[in-house]
């Protein structure tokens, strides 16, 4: 299972890899069971990781991954200007609306000149993926793509690239009746919400203009 899931985080993010600098530190935002962080790893960046959820931490320690248990805004607030990437692969879901511009505004302080900010995050422009997104507890809102755009320009990064994950486009299955049932859900997604509706991810990409 886990080489499977780790075949698919990186067939779906290695087309990240060309915006971040080899010869700078990459931060893993709510880094999970590190497995992007694994694959970062193993092409020859150096990468460090934060989590809040000890078990996932000691997971990732276990696995020779330098991950710490921190919580985000202050350790970016101790690490300024010390990162040339950072990830936040479905993090910023779960921050509090009120510190919201603040999670932006330190990731922009922490990252070098030049340096680059990938986010992550599910989209909801799709009937399954709305239930989904509100069947966790830990969700405090969604972000569409004008609203990322706000708060990345409101602090200063340069957007670079912005959209739906096309990597992430839902796949209709094989058997008869989840061909049926996947079919109906796509067509009735696309009649209310368009070519938004094919994909499960929204990915943006900003740089922190050279200061």
């Amino acid at each position: 299972m886990m080489n499977y899931y780790y075949n698919y985080i990186r067939n779906i993010r290695k087309k990240y890899l060309n915006y971040f600098n080899m010869s700078s530190k990459v931060l893993d935002i709510g880094c999970g069971d590190g497995v992007l962080m694994k694959y970062l790893q193993e092409e020859g960046y150096s990468v460090y990781g934060i989590d809040t959820d000890l078990q996932a931490v000691t997971h990732c320690v276990k696995n020779n991954l330098s991950v710490f248990q921190k919580d985000a805004i202050s350790f970016l607030q101790k690490n300024k200007n010390s990162f040339g990437s950072i990830i936040c692969c479905h993090v910023i879901e779960h921050i509090p609306i009120n510190q919201i511009a603040q999670f932006i505004e330190c990731c922009y302080n922490t990252l070098l000149n030049n340096g680059i900010l990938l986010i992550i995050t599910p989209n909801v422009h799709t009937l399954e993926g709305t239930a989904n997104f509100w069947n966790d507890p830990s969700h405090i809102r969604p972000y569409t793509i004008p609203c990322l755009e706000k708060l990345l320009t409101k602090a200063g990064f340069e957007i670079i690239e912005i959209g739906y994950d096309k990597n992430t486009k839902i796949i209709i299955r094989n058997d008869l009746i989840h061909f049926v049932l996947d079919a109906f859900r796509i067509i009735l997604g696309f009649l209310c919400y368009g070519k938004p509706a094919l994909y499960t991810e929204i990915n943006v990409l900003a740089r922190k203009k050279d200061t």
